[in-house]
């Protein structure tokens, strides 16, 4: 898996799967569960229904692509795809950057700008 603003690269059934940091794929995830923390605690949960739904929606998969998601989540492990999407929602909530205001090793204060 690699990680660059904005996507984050995760192999489901040797397929490298691209989950891409969209105000589409956040409104989509955060309007099924009530917001994006509600989506990542699902995720952190296993919820198998939420992990496919993130993916799917990142990957902006849609008709046959979508509907094998479910097996590719499964044959890779619940729990492997967990963390990739977790750490893609967290992504997502931070408008496609890492976090690191507030991190260890952080240099300055976040502000909320820039």
């Amino acid at each position: 898996m690699s990680l660059s603003l904005g996507r984050k690269a995760i192999t489901l059934a040797g397929e490298r799967v691209e989950l891409c940091c969209t105000m589409r794929a956040a409104t989509t995830i955060s309007d099924l569960y009530g917001g994006l923390l509600a989506a990542q605690q699902r995720c952190i949960n296993l919820d198998a229904t939420a992990i496919v739904v993130v993916v799917n929606a990142g990957a902006n998969r849609n008709g046959e692509a979508a509907k094998k998601t479910d097996e590719q989540v499964f044959a890779a492990g619940l729990q492997t795809v967990a963390g990739d999407v977790i750490e893609f929602i967290t992504l997502l909530a931070n408008g496609g950057r890492p976090p690191s205001a507030g991190s260890p090793g952080a240099d300055t204060v976040g502000n909320g700008e820039g």
